[in-house]
């Protein structure tokens, strides 16, 4: 179970998908194992709403440094790695646009 959904990764015809349980069609299909698992997990690490008017959403901020301190413990250019360094950017760069907007609104 990832976040409020049950997901299954399925085997087939030599590719892995990943289905939404009770949905037919999957909300994904990749190339190996472990890139159909690190592209759910990116997307629930980064998906949801994000509003708090007038700044940087918390989700972010505390995504970003709980990213900074899981790549600290991985080896550089593990599979995890990579994943972890990934949902890093999304929250810098939503921090950063979130940034951008307020500066421009206070303008």
């Amino acid at each position: 179970m990832l976040g409020r959904h049950v997901y299954r990764v399925h085997h087939e015809g030599g590719r892995w998908t990943v289905a939404k349980e009770g949905e037919a069609r999957p909300v994904g299909e990749f190339a190996d194992c472990e890139e159909a698992l690190a592209g759910r997990f990116f997307g629930i690490a980064v998906g949801g709403i994000r509003s708090c008017g007038g700044g940087p959403a918390p989700q972010d901020l505390a995504l970003r440094d709980r990213c900074q301190e899981a790549l600290a413990r991985l080896p550089a250019g593990s599979g995890g790695h990579r994943l972890i360094r990934g949902v890093l950017e999304r929250a810098e760069r939503n921090i950063r646009d979130a940034t951008q907007e307020v500066e421009e609104d206070d303008e």
